[in-house]
């Protein structure tokens, strides 16, 4: 099995669904018909100073930087969404941003799982093996996403949430989550692959600053959401990766940026609304 570009952790509590957009551009990158190879996007890393964030003036061949910075607004709206001001500031016994956490990381767990279905129904009808192969590699790598979160969710603290399995397992999907799905699969199947891939970058970069924010600034370090979520998600690395990984694609979207930044704009609102959801949730 060739190297992947992006070393995707196991048996964390990072994001299953920030886990599927790495996988997703790591197939990208091992498929020699699509964009830059590997020993490419690695040159041009190590030719290029790649910071998380976003310059004053980014790069042309910068779409996270430029995406970013022509959606301050929207962008800054994501970060200091509601609830993950509430979870920067909450101490562990605040019962409703406990349960809000569950909530989303419940949600969390069912993406992985409605995307591996919708993969598997895809694998059935591949029209060659090279597509039936792919497809099957991305069912068992969302099984292997949700039975992570799953762990994570149903495990004793400290190192889970305890929530009972059946609980978790009988998540019922919100509508954000339903739409966030199907958006990003819509993506995929009508729009350049470059450029659908535009979807990924929210969750990517958000998740990162997010998580960064949270681990330097939160009045209190020892709550679950704390240790389970901000600290695991506080590495640069995958945010600096998926902005190179842009940089030295930038000849597959560069005639497209107003359909990428159209894309960007509504992943945005996507994420914005699944945070949402945590602060009205479903009672355990």
């Amino acid at each position: 099995m060739p190297t992947p570009f992006i070393d995707i952790p196991h048996s964390s509590p990072i994001s299953g669904r920030a886990r599927d957009f790495l996988g997703e551009i790591n197939r990208v990158v091992a498929d020699p018909n699509l964009g830059a190879s590997l020993e490419q996007i690695k040159e041009g890393a190590n030719k290029l100073q790649i910071l998380p964030g976003v310059a004053a003036q980014p790069d042309p061949k910068d779409l996270v930087g430029r995406l970013i910075n022509d959606n301050q607004d929207l962008w800054n709206k994501l970060l200091n969404n509601p609830f993950c001001m509430k979870m920067k500031q909450e101490p562990k016994e605040n019962q409703a941003v406990l349960n809000g956490f569950k909530w989303y990381m419940r949600q969390d767990f069912l993406y992985c799982v409605k995307l591996m279905t919708y993969e598997a129904d895809r694998s059935i009808k591949a029209l060659s093996s090279a597509n039936f192969i792919a497809t099957t590699q991305r069912v068992k790598d969302n099984a292997d996403y949700s039975g992570e979160i799953l762990k994570t969710c149903t495990d004793p603290p400290p190192t889970g949430l305890g929530i009972p399995e059946l609980t978790v397992l009988q998540t019922r999907a919100t509508l954000a989550l339903l739409w966030y799905n199907q958006f990003q699969i819509l993506c995929a199947n009508t729009t350049n692959w470059a450029v659908s891939m535009a979807a990924m970058v929210p969750c990517i970069q958000a998740y990162y600053l997010i998580g960064k924010n949270l681990k330097d600034n939160s009045a209190h370090k020892d709550t679950p959401w704390y240790v389970l979520w901000a600290v695991p998600n506080a590495d640069d690395t995958y945010a600096i990766d998926q902005k190179n990984f842009f940089i030295q694609n930038y000849d597959q979207w560069k005639d497209q940026y107003d359909k990428a930044n159209e894309i960007f704009q509504l992943a945005c609102n996507g994420e914005i609304n699944l945070w949402a959801t945590a602060l009205n949730p479903e009672a355990l």
